[in-house]
Formats: structure tokens, sequence, C-alpha cells
């Protein structure tokens, strides 16, 4: 079986169609998978406030859902984590709290930057939420194993602190005071998931 931790940025795609097709055909992919039992999907319980908050964005900030469009969506959604009938709600625990600091030291290292809404090149920086899906990854590797997990996200820089994470040796690992025991999850972004 395989199982996924489906971050907003990617989950989101499923409810509001992507003007990039890939990404609803890619996430529209795990969902098909879930739906025929071969595979278990993990949402943060923060994610699911995220992801309200993005449909809110996209009606009242930009826009882009229509107020029935928007209520129909919110429906869909509430009704798809309640009970986890198809997106099962992961809570936030101390355990995940407390990894935070196998990740943000490797955060703090890695320069990323991206064009801000001035068009000026900024340094980027995962936010705390980001950090703690990373975090909840390392505990779900201790539940369900390394090669069952991956991480799904649209976000380039979880993906890319991902990345870096599952390429620490142990020389790195014991400089930053991180257990040789912590296994760090693989991360995909949702723009390589094959359909």
């Amino acid at each position: 079986m395989n199982y996924y931790l489906i971050d907003t940025s990617a989950i989101v795609h499923y409810y509001i169609p992507s003007p990039s097709s890939k990404l609803t055909q890619n996430i529209g992919k795990l969902i098909t998978e879930k739906q025929k039992n071969q595979s278990f999907l993990f949402i943060p319980n923060f994610c699911i406030a995220e992801t309200y908050n993005t449909f809110a964005k996209y009606h009242f900030r930009t826009g882009g859902l229509e107020k029935l469009e928007y209520d129909q969506i919110r429906e869909k959604f509430t009704d798809h984590v309640r009970r986890g009938k198809l997106l099962y709600q992961f809570e936030l625990n101390r355990w995940h709290i407390m990894n935070v600091d196998y990740i943000s030291p490797i955060e703090h290292q890695y320069s990323l930057k991206h064009k801000n809404n001035k068009g000026e090149m900024v340094d980027w920086f995962l936010s705390t939420f980001d950090i703690l899906f990373l975090a909840m990854g390392i505990e779900l590797v201790k539940i369900v194993g390394v090669d069952n997990l991956k991480l799904i996200t649209c976000d380039e820089r979880i993906f890319k602190i991902g990345q870096s994470l599952q390429m620490l040796g142990k020389n790195k690992k014991e400089e930053y005071g991180i257990p040789r025991t912590i296994i760090y999850p693989e991360v995909m972004s949702l723009w390589d998931i094959k359909t």
C-alpha cells in the first residue's frame, strides 16, 4: 500500500482545477488510487485549515470562485475530511514539533530566491507550517516505513529542502545533532507524478 502525506499546495488542485491540467490530473491519480484502496491519503490538520483559507482567498480576494462554486467546493472538501472518508486528518503532536529541530538547521543554510510582488529577487524561506509538514513525515516514516511513504507538494522550497534532507550523510547529521535513527521521507512534487 502507498501512503501519501499531502500538502495544501497539492490538494487544492483537486478542488480548484489548475490552469495546468497536469496538476489536476496528477492529484486526481492519487485520489483514484485511494478510491481503489491502493493507497492511503493523510492530510495534516493545519493543512485542512490552510485549504479552507485558500478556497476563501479564491472567492473573496481574487474572484476566481463564484459563491455557489465556493460553497460546493467547501462542502465537498468537508465531506472528504469528515471521518477520513477520502483524506485522513493527521493530528499535529509533540513529536512532530520536536522533529522541527531536525529540519531547521538545513532549511536555514539552503539559499533559494524568488521574485516578490515588485519583481525583486528576495530570500525564500519555509514557513513554520511547511517545516511542520516535513516534520510530520519523519514521524509517519516510523509508522508506515520509508519505502511506503511519499510527501506530496507543489511548493518548490518544500521539495528542495526535502531532497536536501534525504541526502544528509552521517557526518552532517552528527554536525547538527541529528540522531542517526532519524529517517527523512521522500518528498515528491505533484508535477512529477506519473499519470
